[in-house]
């Protein structure tokens, strides 16, 4: 996987990626848009779409500046931490290595899963 752990090490770290709802929706997103390159504003868009309520316009523009900064500065260098996107903060854009997020992170939770049942198969 290109996750930059390997082991447990990168099984833990797929797990503390998901274990975000904005970095679920992002993977979601990068996953079902099939680009190559994305923006920040863009991302930042997408997460909203979920996460949209009542906000009025004021509290909506609000909710999108809070969003873009967290992304910038939490998310999204998570993820390319673990090579599952590049972000160049300094042009704020996004290359996503699609093929990390289709096939590795799901058999990566699959083995987790594995773990842990046989974990509890073990504590009887």
């Amino acid at each position: 996987m290109g996750v930059k752990n390997s082991g447990q090490e990168t099984l833990d770290a797929c797990c503390g990626i998901l274990s975000n709802q904005r970095r679920q929706y992002l993977c979601a997103h990068l996953l079902q848009s099939g680009e190559d390159v994305y923006s920040l504003d863009e991302l930042v868009e997408r997460v909203l779409e979920r996460e949209r309520g009542q906000d009025s316009a004021p509290q909506l523009e609000k909710h999108r500046q809070r969003t873009s900064i967290e992304l910038h500065h939490r998310h999204l260098p998570k993820l390319a931490d673990t090579g599952l996107i590049d972000y160049d903060a300094r042009t704020h854009t996004v290359r996503c290595q699609e093929s990390l997020i289709r096939d590795d992170i799901p058999e990566l939770l699959k083995q987790k899963i594995t773990t842990i049942e046989e974990y509890l198969d073990n504590q009887d």
